[in-house]
């Protein structure tokens, strides 16, 4: 699901990938994930892209993807309270630097990875 994919409804969990990629890929795998205005600021919705579930977090018009997984009991993030660069998962309030996925709490060295995000004229694509 690329072009025009909706937020994910349902479908079995998977463990996140815990290799942060600080900032995103290389630039030449952008996928067109939603339309424009899909995440309203201050919000976050989970998309499935080439197989995996990406968080996309709008901060203050700014857009943000992290892997959705948390790495606690792969519950999505998505949906989770955002406060300032850190979005905590709703589910067990797992805290994460959504900028560098790092996991501010109860782990050391437990990163998700992030993506680079922006939205065009045509919608919002993630850099996979």
């Amino acid at each position: 699901p690329r072009a025009g994919a909706g937020p994910v409804q349902a479908g079995a969990p998977r463990r996140g990938n815990l290799n942060n990629r600080a900032g995103g890929g290389d630039g030449v795998a952008w996928r067109r994930i939603a339309g424009r205005g899909s995440v309203p600021r201050g919000g976050s919705a989970e998309f499935k892209v080439d197989g995996r579930r990406i968080a996309l977090i709008n901060s203050d018009g700014r857009l943000h993807a992290i892997d959705a997984v948390c790495a606690h009991q792969e519950q999505s993030i998505a949906g989770g309270r955002i406060d300032g660069d850190v979005i905590e998962c709703p589910h067990h309030f797992w805290h994460y630097n959504y900028k560098s996925g790092k996991l501010l709490d109860y782990l050391k060295d437990v990163s998700l990875e992030t993506y680079g995000a922006e939205e065009r004229g045509d919608g919002i694509y993630v850099d996979v």
